[in-house]
């Protein structure tokens, strides 16, 4: 396990913590302790994905999705480059719609766009990476084949992509997370539209 994983692990206690108290976080987390440098990413997954099992069993939906939120908020801080590389991208065009276009001909690496009526939507392939995996956090990514995680989950990548949009729009936007790699699909999709 590397540092940045150890990190993430550490601000999932933390976000546990804050929204439902050391006690829930301290079974929720059961076993933290015990990953180290010597994790490999494969046990690695396998932990995350039992302690998102506990915490959908403890914590009710409305905090889960906090929870989750704030560790999508950290990684977009974290992982500030992508964000910044997709409102770049975004600057280039005049319009939205203009973007939309010139990213349906040529996408970023194992990432979708396009429009649906009026709904912008975004999809992660993560097995159709440079670099093919089942999921782009570094926590896991060595999910093995055929195990499905909750949704719960992914209400982080739901708040990254949303930092994404209100950064590259210039203003909040809001996004639903429609399918999920973790969870079984072929790929993650979400649902973008402005708020009101």
């Amino acid at each position: 396990m590397t540092k940045k994983q150890l990190d993430m692990i550490k601000e999932l206690r933390s976000n546990v913590h804050a929204v439902a108290g050391g006690s829930v976080a301290d079974v929720v987390m059961e076993g933290d302790a015990a990953l180290d440098s010597g994790t490999d990413s494969a046990k690695l997954a396998e932990w995350v994905r039992g302690a998102i099992g506990r915490l959908d069993k403890e914590v009710p939906e409305k905090q889960r999705t906090a929870i989750m939120e704030a560790c999508g908020r950290n990684c977009a801080k974290v992982n500030h480059r992508v964000v910044e590389t997709f409102r770049k991208r975004r600057a280039k065009y005049d319009s939205l719609d203009d973007f939309l276009d010139a990213e349906s001909r040529s996408p970023m690496n194992g990432t979708k766009l396009w429009r649906d009526g009026g709904a912008m939507m975004q999809a992660y392939v993560p097995r159709k990476f440079s670099h093919p995996m089942r999921c782009y956090c570094a926590l896991v990514n060595k999910l093995p084949e055929g195990t499905t995680m909750s949704p719960t989950y992914c209400q982080c990548s739901r708040a990254f992509v949303q930092q994404m949009w209100d950064e590259a729009l210039g203003r909040p936007v809001a996004v639903v997370l429609l399918r999920s790699a973790l969870s079984g699909a072929d790929e993650c999709q979400f649902c973008i539209s402005t708020r009101a």
